[in-house]
This record gives structure tokens, C-alpha cells and sequence, in this order.
């Protein structure tokens, strides 16, 4: 096993930090980069190129230009903790199907292993919300390592309805 390249989809969970701290420690093992992936869905009937006029500002932004950069800031944020353990990181922030993506990124850079996350629903939720993760591990080319944090709760939101949230 050389894994080199390390792919971390984060959603800012619970799951996705104690993901993230596996990956560092495969990461400090091995020798390997991390990277930390958050993909944001396209509300349906919005385009990238929409312009938006996010808070009091007077300056239009296109919806992709916004959620990207975002969601980079707060993974510049996350990515903080591994580089004070002198993890190699980068951060990538795209707009996207969130299953579709992870795994085009994980092809786009060669990753050998992806570290990712759960949330753990079950039931309807879980029927209904489907499951990212189990997407990704069905159509994966490399390993894909499930992490749910301790005494995480299911959460019934999406990552849809979380958009623009702080958490």
C-alpha cells in the first residue's frame, strides 16, 4: 500500500472532521497530500453564471464565484489544523452533483484512497436522501474509508438546505 494522494470530501460534520484527522494521520504515514473537497449542489433551475448580490454589498457575483469561495475560506480554515501537523494540504471548493464529483476529482487527481465522512441515516431518511457515501464507495476506483463520528446524530438535512449556513 503507497497511498500518495489523499481525497477528503468535507461537509464541515462531525464525520467529515474525524475523517479528516484519519487522513492526516495516513497522510504523516505515509508521505501523502491531502485534499480537502467540498462540493456544493446547484439549486435546481440556477445556473453557475447566475449573478447574485450576496449581503449589503452593491457588487454582483456569479452563484459558482460565491459558494466557491465560501466554501474554500472555511476549508483554508479546516485545513489548519492539518497543516499544523505538517500535513501537505491542499483545498478544493467546486459546484456540482456531490457523489459526480468527488469521484471525477478523485480521477482528476489521481488519488489512491479517499477518506470520507458519514452521516449514518437510516431508515426512510436514508431512502429518501440517499447516501453520498454509499454512492462513492459503489463507484469508486480506489478504497474508499467510511469514518462516522462518536454519537454522531443523524441529520435529515441535505447539503442543499445547509447553503449559507455557518456551522
Amino acid at each position: 500500500m503507497n497511498w500518495k494522494n489523499i481525497l477528503v470530501p468535507h461537509d464541515f460534520s462531525a464525520g467529515a472532521a474525524k475523517a479528516q484527522t484519519l487522513a492526516g494521520d495516513l497522510a504523516l504515514r505515509f508521505g501523502a497530500r491531502v485534499t480537502l473537497l467540498h462540493v456544493t449542489p446547484l439549486p435546481p433551475g440556477m445556473l453557475p453564471s447566475t449573478l447574485i448580490q450576496p449581503g449589503d454589498t452593491v457588487a454582483q457575483v456569479t452563484v459558482s464565484e460565491y459558494t466557491t469561495r465560501a466554501a474554500a475560506e472555511r476549508l483554508e480554515h479546516w485545513a489548519g489544523e492539518l497543516r499544523g501537523r505538517d500535513v501537505n494540504v491542499d483545498v478544493v471548493a467546486l459546484l456540482g452533483g456531490i457523489a459526480e464529483t468527488i469521484l471525477e476529482e478523485a480521477k482528476r487527481r489521481n488519488t489512491d484512497v479517499i477518506v470520507m465522512g458519514t452521516h449514518g441515516r437510516r431508515g426512510l431518511s436514508h431512502l429518501l436522501l440517499g447516501s453520498i457515501a454509499e454512492k462513492v464507495v459503489r463507484q469508486a476506483d480506489v478504497p474508499v474509508l467510511t469514518v462516522r463520528a462518536d454519537g454522531e446524530a443523524a441529520d435529515p438535512e441535505t447539503p442543499a438546505t445547509r447553503l449559507g449556513q455557518d456551522t
